[in-house]
């Protein structure tokens, strides 16, 4: 994200990522922790949220200073999927499945 800093502002912005109508990770950065691109006054910052299931993501501003508005430019939005990791089988599940098969296969 990207800004103008048109003065000091004690407003954040909050991403929040959701599965169904339920909250399931959020993060927040303040517009006074963005970083200065230059001498211009354009300031910028990174937000991400990882290794959560969601199907919605929110930006809210919010904040005591005109009312909680922020004005902002989204620039490289990624949205990337992550492949999770089989967990093991557990040993008394691998005996147990074995033990019905030996069954089943002597009937």
């Amino acid at each position: 994200m990207f800004s103008l800093l048109f003065s000091p502002s004690n407003n954040a912005l909050t991403l929040e990522a959701l599965l169904g109508e339920t909250v399931v990770a959020s993060t927040s950065v303040a517009l006074s922790a963005f970083e200065p691109i230059g001498e211009d006054g354009l300031v910028r910052q990174t937000v991400a949220i990882a290794d959560v299931t969601f199907d919605q993501l929110r930006l809210i501003a919010s904040g005591p200073d005109d009312d909680g508005v922020v004005f902002i430019g989204l620039d490289n939005v990624r949205i990337e999927e992550t492949t999770s990791v089989p967990e093991p089988v557990s040993a008394a599940g691998v005996l147990a499945i074995g033990a019905l098969l030996v069954g089943i296969k002597r009937r």
